[in-house]
């Protein structure tokens, strides 16, 4: 975590410098200030809740819960598509609608 917040003032730190900022010339009023602290306690709690997710280990009994509904999905998606291949096999034959044209050769020359 430390190395990240030294990576993270680092970036700060000169991004501010090509923009030519520093503290001595920001003059931020008490709502600027306010608000810019509540925008960065947002983020910190943001980054560690999904800092504390991507840690979170899973366990057997997790998956036991997750485990019963993807077979329950499975299974009603295999009932949909054998019913969708039943439908699909069941071909009716019907006359055409046109008829086909047929070529013949006729009086061709042979080219030499």
């Amino acid at each position: 975590m430390e190395q990240q917040d030294e990576l993270f003032r680092l970036y700060v730190n000169r991004l501010l410098k090509k923009h030519n900022v520093s503290a001595k010339k920001v003059e931020l009023d008490d709502t600027e200030k306010e608000r810019m602290r509540s925008i960065i306690e947002n983020i910190q709690t943001e980054v560690q809740n999904y800092l504390d997710n991507t840690v979170k280990q899973v366990t057997e009994e997790d998956m036991g819960q997750d485990n019963d509904m993807v077979q329950e999905q499975n299974e009603e998606e295999t009932e949909n598509q054998s019913e969708a291949n039943q439908s699909q096999t069941k071909v009716e034959y019907s006359e055409p609608t046109t008829k086909p044209k047929i070529y013949l050769k006729k009086n061709r020359k042979k080219r030499k």
